[in-house]
């Protein structure tokens, strides 16, 4: 699933989440916890990322693992990798 595409069917806990942040590929994985479509925000665990801008940005020297809030729109792919 993209994000740029509509949900056919939520993904379920655990799933990966793909960011695009730099060039063409992706360059940052989360865990899937839940999705809000009423907020607009997914929620996931991200490493390498900084708390307090998580949810805006990734930094590539982050400080460590957090629960993250991040607009629905910012994701490229969420794969069940299960």
């Amino acid at each position: 699933m993209r994000g740029n595409q509509r949900m056919m069917k939520l993904p379920e806990r655990g799933a990966v989440v793909g960011y695009i942040f730099y060039g063409n590929a992706i360059s940052h994985i989360e865990i899937l916890d839940r999705i809000d479509l009423d907020e607009g925000y997914i929620y996931c665990v991200g490493a390498n990322t900084s708390g307090k801008n998580a949810a805006n940005t990734v930094e590539r020297e982050g400080q460590g693992v957090y629960f993250v809030k991040r607009k629905i729109k910012m994701f490229y792919k969420i794969a069940d990798v299960i």
